[in-house]
């Protein structure tokens, strides 16, 4: 069993937006696909692999590595899940990890609604909260992204360090558009 102390995880987002609007009800609605691709490093464990080795493993752990996530929204609220892949290899869906799995988060921006479907060592737990402020600072440069003119926007926030339980300064960056009349993102940002 490998040691989440080997495993150094950075995890890109790339987004393809896909929405829809109806003209008749002036009601937005949309799914955005997330895709979050993490790279391990085998530490001292992998010093003593072949590159054969290495690639089996690599290749194993490729659907705990890329992730799909789908955010379906409208202008109130949103469901952010992830979507299921099967192993390659098992033919079963990934379980790897799922002690302590999210799962299903429904955010409502209006009424300040968070609830959050987590599963830990085996019991499922349903996490009623409000969403937390988030001090997001609006910047002047933009960029197309398909048909929309996007704005940038980035917040500083401190996390806690994989390695030693300190904490760390974190940049988060999103584009955002006027076009879009939606407050709400993935995870626990909106």
């Amino acid at each position: 069993i490998m040691k989440s102390s080997l495993i150094n995880l950075s995890v890109f987002y790339f987004v393809l937006l896909v929405s829809v609007y109806s003209f008749a009800q002036k009601y937005f609605q949309g799914k955005a696909y997330y895709f979050s691709k993490s790279t391990m490093d085998l530490g001292s464990w992998g010093a003593r692999m072949s590159e054969a080795q290495k690639k089996q493993v690599k290749a194993r752990l490729k659907n705990r590595l890329e992730k799909t996530y789908v955010l379906t929204f409208d202008t109130a609220a949103s469901l952010f899940i992830e979507e299921e892949k099967v192993d390659a290899i098992s033919g079963a869906t990934d379980s790897w990890g799922s002690n302590f799995a999210r799962g299903k988060q429904y955010k409502n921006v209006v009424d300040n609604q968070l609830v959050q479907a987590q599963e830990f060592y085996g019991k499922r737990f349903l996490v009623k909260d409000e969403l937390q402020a988030i001090a997001w600072k609006m910047g002047t440069e933009t960029k197309q992204i398909g048909a929309y003119t996007c704005f940038k926007a980035t917040l500083e926030r401190e996390v806690e360090s994989d390695d030693n339980g300190t904490k760390k300064t974190q940049m988060v960056t999103a584009w955002y558009t006027p076009q879009i009349p939606v407050s709400n993102g993935p995870e626990e940002f909106q």
